[in-house]
């Protein structure tokens, strides 16, 4: 579009949470807990899960399908699709393609945006990416789309009551109803192991319970002081807490929300803002010297913030806390349930009011971001978002199961966790009609679901789950620092490999018209040559890591199923940056940085581009105990990327081979 938009947000939102649940009160008795550890000391009241006949798949495709219903939206209209989730799949085919087959049948492929994984944040970043494009000059002028989407489970033992599972769908576009401030936003990111997922057979993550919440109020303040200054800049007056009415936190449980609203107001105490007054102050003042990591580690301060805050807290975030209560943490969905939560207990007096918004994720990412409320118009108003949702009869109509039967279903989850070759129970009683569920999972690791509908039993896709993941990663730190710019390049020829092979001369130098093939060997993997390629680029073109405000990384090779390459080290090059000469490896291909920004010699010309999206299986990697070797099958890649490429060229014998793959 020729101008930039304007009052772009979020236009619609739907979610959706399995409706098996269980009472925390309950779990504590069977668990053998102190009354009130999960009720009182973690704060909460219920969790979801999902059932073996539902997963982030199930849960995405049906808060789609029901978002775009519900607000009368042609498939045709989305011209961006993100998603973000933590819980991976398959190690090469997104999530977003699973997706696709809603659109395919309307005859829209040509929906830009993939996934977004770093823990819990990967929904924020997919909302910020749909953000920026319908604000930028790459707008088409159709809707962007995010789905938050993860289920999350724990091993026995204390961590098990933070469990929960829902999806989320945001439509966005210009002229919303809630409106991104795009100047009132800061983040902080960085490198650390707190709370990680590098065990790849296992659902369940490592964890460093204390680090963690560390981590997480240290990133807090960073992002809220930093907020502070650039509104500061922006207005040309303090912020204090009087200038937001509603803040919403990431929730992996109440406490720590409590925890949390209690610190913001520890730090305007500190930057004597407005908004405290001299009783807070007299409380205040015994914890004014202590220093950052003091504070996180004092028990009396954070005793005291909470008592200073709570009558804040009951009028700024008590509305926000009812979904992330009953249903739990629900990872990328976590922020935006309780955002939700917030829309459906006061859309009837938010117009024209400010919210605070923080999103974190563990490894670790943060940003916190303002938000504005218009009232809106039909169907995209605040009062028709709250019906849509209709959160209150989603709660009322859950089931309750007892402990002994959510760790049956857990059990059988473990057990079914990577396998193939199963067909589920398809109990569908508990569903709501227009719900997907799981079927099967075939031979080839690809899975099928269903939709409850009046006309039971149709097929409507395949998606592939990834089986046994390797089991090697059972450190705690890599040890980059030594190996960070290795002296070695390892190359193959191709012609040398053919005669290896006792393939045919030939067959890989002209057949496939490659000369030399890179790999990396024992001491490098893609974390040390992206550092390598990040390094060298600075370096060489003199760049000050402070001018870096976006930083991006693509790639299909996972390390750790929750943290992202972006903060496995690279953000260490912005926090403790230091020139000087080092060895390094050039000509690595794998790994490739460049460097964005105005009055380029290469020039995006943005209207002249197209894309095509489909779901289809060519080549996918959901075998996670074959290190990176993907499932192959070459005529169907092959044909599959020609279609891309040009759909109208593919012959009659090309079109048979896809077939089986069409939309049905």
């Amino acid at each position: 579009m020729s101008t930039q938009q304007k009052n772009v947000g979020i236009l619609a939102m739907e979610i959706y949470f399995p409706p098996t649940c269980l009472k925390q009160e309950e779990l504590e008795a069977h668990d053998g807990a102190s009354k009130g550890k999960y009720t009182i000391g973690l704060g909460q009241d219920c969790m979801g899960f999902c059932t073996e006949v539902e997963d982030v798949i199930s849960m995405s495709l049906t808060v789609v399908t029901s978002l775009l219903e519900k607000y009368a939206i042609d498939p045709k209209q989305i011209g961006r699709l993100e998603v973000g989730s933590e819980t991976i799949i398959d190690k090469s085919k997104s999530i977003k393609t699973f997706l696709m087959q809603i659109f395919e049948k309307h005859g829209n492929t040509d929906i830009e945006g993939v996934d977004s994984t770093n823990a819990c944040y990967g929904g924020t970043a997919a909302l910020f990416n749909c953000v920026n494009w319908v604000e930028s000059s790459s707008w088409d002028g159709r809707y962007g789309l995010v789905v938050c989407t993860d289920s999350a489970v724990y091993a026995e033992g204390p961590a098990r009551p933070t469990g929960g599972a829902a999806a989320i769908a945001m439509l966005v576009g210009p002229d919303a109803p809630i409106v991104f401030e795009s100047k009132i936003r800061a983040s902080h990111m960085s490198h650390a192991y707190d709370f990680y997922k590098p065990i790849l057979d296992s659902e369940y993550p490592v964890v460093d319970g204390k680090l963690s919440q560390t981590c997480y109020l240290m990133a807090l303040d960073t992002c809220y002081k930093s907020l502070c200054n650039k509104y500061e800049k922006l207005e040309g007056k303090q912020f204090s807490m009087v200038d937001a009415a509603y803040f919403v936190f990431h929730s992996p449980y109440n406490k720590l929300v409590q925890k949390s609203f209690g610190r913001l107001v520890f730090n305007d105490f500190l930057r004597n803002a407005s908004s405290i007054d001299e009783s807070a102050k007299k409380i205040f003042t015994p914890f004014e010297s202590l220093t950052g990591d003091e504070s996180y580690q004092s028990r009396d301060l954070e005793k005291a913030s909470q008592q200073v805050a709570k009558p804040l807290y009951d009028e700024k975030v008590q509305p926000t806390t009812l979904i992330p209560k009953q249903v739990g943490n629900m990872y990328t969905a976590s922020l935006y349930a309780a955002f939700a939560s917030l829309i459906h207990n006061k859309h009837n007096t938010l117009a024209g009011q400010r919210v605070i918004m923080f999103s974190y994720g563990s490894g670790l990412t943060a940003t916190m971001f303002s938000l504005k409320f218009n009232e809106g118009r039909h169907p995209f108003s605040l009062s028709n978002i709250a019906s849509v949702m209709n959160v209150a009869e989603k709660l009322k109509l859950r089931h309750e199961f007892t402990p002994e039967k959510f760790v049956e279903i857990m059990q059988l989850m473990e057990h079914r966790y990577g396998a193939k070759d199963f067909v589920t129970s398809k109990d569908c009683s508990l569903l709501a009609l227009g719900t997907y569920y799981l079927t099967e999972v075939d031979s080839k690791y690809r899975r099928f679901y269903a939709k409850k509908a009046p006309e039971h039993g149709q097929r409507l896709s395949e998606i592939d789950m990834y089986v046994k993941m390797r089991t090697t990663y059972t450190w705690t730190e890599r040890p980059y620092e030594a190996l960070l710019f290795p002296s070695k390049t390892a190359t193959c020829i191709l012609e040398e490999l053919e005669a290896h092979d006792g393939t045919s001369k030939g067959e890989y130098t002209t057949d496939r018209g490659q000369d030399c093939m890179s790999f990396v060997i024992e001491d490098e993997d893609v974390v040390s040559i992206s550092v390598t390629a990040v390094t060298y680029l600075l370096e060489k073109y003199a760049i000050d890591p402070k001018q870096i405000g976006r930083l991006d990384v693509g790639t299909e090779t996972i390390i750790d199923k929750r943290k992202s390459i972006k903060t496995l080290f690279l953000m260490r090059i912005f926090e403790v940056f230091a020139k000087g000469p080092a060895a390094r490896a050039t000509g690595r291909a794998a790994s490739i940085a460049m460097l964005v920004g105005p009055d380029a010699p290469i020039v995006f010309e943005i209207k002249i581009r197209a894309s095509h999206m489909s779901r289809v299986y060519d080549i996918y990697k959901p075998v996670l105990d074959s290190e990176d070797r993907p499932v192959v099958d070459g005529e169907i890649s092959q044909t599959c990327y020609l279609k891309a490429l040009d759909p109208y060229s593919i012959d009659e014998s090309a079109r048979q081979i896809l077939a089986p793959f069409e939309y049905r």
